[in-house]
């Protein structure tokens, strides 16, 4: 079989120390995200009234230990985890020919700056970010990373403004949260369309909205009794539901260009939820007030798009879910990445695929979605 390069559309970056300090306006640069040395020598990152040490699970990539709760430092941590071109390698090493990074710091929808005791501080840290992302990280190979940028969350017109100016920019992809409500924010079925102007500006520019698992900072399955296991376990239910809110929502009967990728979440169980929305609609959408239209299934070609890491159920299930409508992820550098395995695993879970369909998997669709072409692979 050809090398056929795999474009991650979810890996994730360690902020580098100097981010803030380099990009944040000279009004805001006292008080921006700063790294911070605390007992007993660990790496921290500090902002307004929250102390956050960087954990293991964070910066796994090339670690001997196991990475769970133990907190780094930058020091021992992998380049390619914070230095866009040393991550070039460790990218060359799995095969992957472009990637698309969530960031940490700001949370994967930067909740911590829409959550900001002072908002005009918290846009000044997600401008700055995105700058950052565009002009510094992309820019360092701007063929192997595609841009995803943050928005204000608790200001539509000042997320449309975001967009439009990163668009231009370059910017291909927003993060956005799970489930606004667990945030403080009105929810997908707002009487009002709160969101309507944002996914307005983001269906104009052509950029999907990439949900990641737990972008609303909150994981559905936590309770106190159980083990981080379970709910490790149990994380993609945040997609789970996150997705049925989105076809059951009627957002994409108003917006015919939107798309939305469900990143980390996994793949297997979405033709059990497509199946389960046709039911419920086709059954009781008369009484339970639904303002939908049309068949939940009937909208998932030109709007929903699974993404997974390591899942052979739902490798298996691409045909029912549609393989136009499925991409990868390695996670690097993540304690559940399958770096530098990534190009063997997918293969491994993919046989039976016909090969020009696993070339869409692989980055075709991510190239089609995202409006952003790759470099062709190296040969091995």
């Amino acid at each position: 079989m050809q090398d056929i390069g795999i474009i991650s559309v979810d890996d994730h970056l360690v902020e580098p120390p100097h981010l803030w300090e380099r990009w944040l306006p000279k009004k805001f640069a006292d008080r921006g995200p700063r790294v911070q040395r605390i007992p007993p020598g660990r790496d921290a990152w500090v902002f307004e009234d929250q102390v956050n040490p960087i954990m293991g699970n964070a910066a796994a990539i090339g670690r001997s230990f196991d990475p769970g709760l133990q907190e780094v430092t930058y020091d021992e941590m992998r380049p390619g985890c914070y230095d866009p071109v040393a991550r070039l390698a460790d990218m060359d090493a799995a095969g992957m020919v472009a990637s698309l990074n969530f960031p940490l710091v700001p949370g994967f929808s930067g909740t911590v700056f829409s959550t900001a005791r002072d908002l005009e501080l918290g846009l000044a840290c997600i401008r700055a970010y995105n700058d950052f992302m565009i002009d510094e990280w992309c820019a360092a190979a701007p063929s192997r990373y595609i841009p995803m940028v943050l928005v204000p969350l608790w200001d539509p017109a000042l997320a449309v403004a975001e967009i439009q100016r990163t668009a231009a920019k370059g910017a291909r992809a927003i993060a956005f949260t799970e489930d606004p409500v667990n945030q403080g924010f009105p929810s997908l079925h707002d009487p009002r369309h709160h969101w309507d102007p944002v996914f307005a500006a983001a269906q104009d520019a052509e950029m999907p909205l990439c949900v990641h698992m737990c972008s609303s900072s909150t994981v559905v399955a936590w309770r106190e009794d159980r083990p981080q296991m379970t709910e490790l376990t149990l994380a993609h239910f945040n997609s789970i539901i996150s997705c049925v809110d989105w076809l059951t929502s009627g957002v994409f009967e108003r917006f015919d260009g939107l798309k939305v990728c469900f990143s980390e979440g996994g793949i297997g169980w979405l033709p059990h939820v497509i199946e389960d929305c046709d039911r419920n609609f086709k059954n009781h959408a008369r009484w339970t007030g639904s303002g939908l239209t049309s068949l939940p299934s009937t909208l998932v070609k030109d709007h929903i798009f699974g993404c997974f890491i390591d899942d052979p159920h739902g490798a298996r299930s691409v045909y029912e879910i549609g393989v136009d409508n499925v991409m990868v992820e390695v996670d690097y550098p993540h304690a559940d990445s399958t770096w530098p395995d990534s190009e063997k695993v997918l293969k491994d879970q993919l046989q039976g695929v016909d090969e020009d369909e696993l070339v869409k998997i692989f980055r075709g669709n991510a190239e089609r979605i995202f409006h952003f072409t790759a470099p062709e692979a190296s040969s091995s």
